[in-house]
């Protein structure tokens, strides 16, 4: 059975001049030949986003879109007409939102937060803004430590506002932030604390000493490694020095190189550090 609005992997019954054609079981799905760079052969498969074209027309397509179905996303609005809103999906359809589904009107160049769902036929992808219809507060399958993805929101004066898990609402701190927050971006992370109102404190490091420690130290071999096996950085080395490079902090920073001088990995000299 097609899974409308997600990915799907399927077997090629005909290759056309300009498309295969792929098995959606009771229809044959269009997949253009020039999204594929390899030629594909009759009864391979393949894995590709499905989406309706039109009306009962599913297509194929091997470019990634910014969400699909039961995913939370920003995006950015591209026209607004009296039925409703397009936004800017990342394929060649864009999604539509339709003006029940708005809890606001809308402009082109605006930024939308939608969650995206099916028709009430099941047969067409839509966008919603009513997000609060999809979280939750009872986040009994997460704890403290527990690894996630987040999405970025928004911002307000405490950091920046997350969707955590495509499920629960977060936020993270200013003071746990060492990079650059970019509305709309999925990034990994970890849930510092759960409240009693069910929304999540989240940090971008690993919760504890020794898991933060473990993964410092890879992201110095891993610049070490990109770098040439040198890093023009040291325990005297600036806080902004520290923070633009690595995107961690000075004492983290110390705490890491000290460990991998101990297990003779790294060597700690006057103005650079380097591989052993």
């Amino acid at each position: 059975m097609i899974s409308i609005g997600s990915y799907n992997t399927l077997t090629v019954t005909s290759v056309q001049p300009k498309e295969y054609l792929l098995d959606g079981g009771n229809q044959d799905i269009s997949l253009p030949r020039y999204e594929q760079k390899k030629a594909l052969k009759v009864g391979e498969k393949i894995t590709v986003f499905i989406y309706n074209d039109q009306k009962g027309s599913l297509k194929a397509t091997t470019h990634k879109p910014y969400a699909q179905v039961g995913q939370f996303a920003v995006l950015t609005v591209k026209d607004v007409l009296d039925f409703g809103a397009f936004l800017d999906w990342g394929i060649q359809k864009d999604l539509f939102l339709p003006t029940k589904h708005q809890k606001r009107e809308y402009e082109a160049g605006e930024f939308a937060l939608v969650r995206l769902i099916l028709d009430h036929e099941q047969e067409g992808v839509l966008g919603t803004t009513f997000i609060e219809d999809y979280i939750s507060y009872e986040p009994v399958d997460l704890e403290v430590g527990s690894r996630v993805e987040m999405l970025i929101i928004g911002e307000s004066k405490l950091g920046a506002n997350v969707i955590v898990n495509d499920r629960y609402r977060g936020i993270i701190f200013r003071s746990d932030t060492s990079q650059p927050l970019v509305r709309g971006e999925r990034i990994p992370g970890y849930v510092k604390q759960i409240r009693e109102d069910g929304k999540l404190d989240c940090s971008l490091k690993p919760i504890g000493f020794i898991p933060a420690l473990q993964e410092n130290q890879q992201i110095i071999l891993q610049s070490l490694e990109d770098h040439g096996g040198v890093l023009h950085l040291h325990d005297k080395s600036s806080a902004d020095e520290v923070r633009n490079e690595l995107h961690m902090s000075k004492k983290q920073f110390k705490a890491a190189i000290g460990s991998l001088y101990r297990e003779k990995r790294i060597r700690i000299l006057k103005d650079h550090i380097e591989k052993a």
